[in-house]
């Protein structure tokens, strides 16, 4: 028999000889390019469609782009939010808002203005103002932060607060001579147990001396770290500065500066002459 396909002779009993040429034979004859007849489905036109396409979504072309249209309409109208006012409910154009203008304009209308009842004045500029508390000093934060200046410097200058400077770890200490006592790192620590067994009389120094700073031009206080008896003074310093030199210079009473090596040789000095005789380099008499 021949191959309908190849037209090539063959033992099988069907009409091709391989699979391959089904394959070819079904491809070659099925035509996709083939129409039928049909009528539109809105405008009931005649068209012709594809063979293979269903009867059932035939339309023609300008039918076609109305039906999309209408389609990509409702997707957007299904996927868009709609944003209502809390108390009229109207429509509005946003969801950045809650109200509608109107009812902003009635809700600002409806407040009623705060009255402070408390009559103050300013402790610094002493200007009269009105407030709800009555423990208030200052109309406004600068004058608070002022306000705020001023009450420290009279506390430090009565002795009420420790002026603690430096970037040491402050340290707690139970001194049976002084009591409870901060000291502004390990050095401090070892010079207050140094006074402790050599029976000194000591104390944290809580009055600032004034002197006048070059760099600023101005004046300025120093506060000293320990007190001794006999209006002696003693400061413990590891870096020194200009600014250190100025407050040591214009210091009117005697001041002893103990630095890293003085107080690694504190074991070694058994009284206070000694102390204040290191060398005389770090000792600065009062004029």
């Amino acid at each position: 028999m021949k191959c309908e396909n190849c037209q090539i002779n063959h033992d099988g009993f069907g009409r091709f000889c391989s699979i391959k040429c089904v394959r070819s034979f079904a491809s070659k004859n099925d035509n996709k390019n083939e129409q039928k007849e049909a009528k539109c489905k809105c405008c009931q036109k005649d068209i012709l469609i594809n063979k293979r396409a269903s009867l059932a979504n035939s339309y023609c072309e300008s039918c076609k782009k109305e039906s999309n249209k209408h389609i990509h309409r409702n997707n957007r109208l299904k996927n868009k939010k709609i944003y209502v006012c809390s108390i009229c409910s109207t429509t509005l154009k946003s969801g950045v808002n809650d109200k509608c203008e109107s009812c902003k304009l009635e809700a600002k209308q409806s407040k009623v203005k705060v009255v402070f009842p408390y009559n103050l004045t300013c402790k610094v500029c002493g200007i009269e103002f009105h407030n709800r508390h009555k423990k208030v000093n200052t109309c406004s934060k600068e004058c608070m932060k002022k306000y705020q200046s001023q009450v420290r410097k009279q506390a430090i200058s009565n002795g009420l607060i420790i002026n603690f400077g430096g970037r040491c770890q402050k340290i707690w200490y139970d001194s049976p001579v002084v009591g409870r006592i901060c000291c502004d790192g390990n050095w401090e620590l070892k010079f207050v147990k140094w006074c402790e067994e050599h029976s000194i009389k000591f104390n944290r120094n809580k009055i600032g001396f004034k002197y006048f700073r070059h760099d600023k031009g101005s004046e300025s206080n120093y506060f000293p770290d320990y007190c001794l008896n006999d209006n002696i003074y003693v400061e413990i310093k590891g870096y020194e500065t200009d600014l250190d030199r100025d407050k040591w210079n214009q210091f009117p009473f005697k001041l002893i500066v103990l630095k890293k090596k003085d107080i690694r040789n504190l074991k070694n000095i058994n009284s206070l002459d000694d102390l204040f005789d290191i060398d005389n380099r770090n000792a600065y008499l009062g004029s």
